[in-house]
């Protein structure tokens, strides 16, 4: 009985971290086509200097988000483990 309380909440928090992931990766690249359509419209230098700031935006949130999000999932599993 305890052993299916731990492997049943292990689950659900992992499927918890890989659902957050998921919606991260859809978000966070959704972010490049967005800079990629404003460049249609205007070719100027203004409009490429904000495309590369949404690209860099992307960049950061995808790396720096999806690391954070898998550290504190890891550290969620540790602590659940131990219990």
């Amino acid at each position: 009985e305890m052993l299916r309380s731990l492997v049943g909440s292990e689950m659900c928090i992992r499927d918890r971290c890989l659902n957050i992931l998921g919606k991260l990766v859809l978000f966070g690249w959704a972010l490049y086509p967005a800079g990629l359509f404003i460049t249609f419209f205007d070719p100027s230098v203004d409009t490429a200097l904000t495309r590369e700031l949404i690209y860099n935006f992307g960049d950061l949130f995808n790396k720096i988000g999806f690391s954070l999000i898998c550290f504190l999932c890891a550290v969620k599993l540790t602590k659940n483990e131990a219990k």
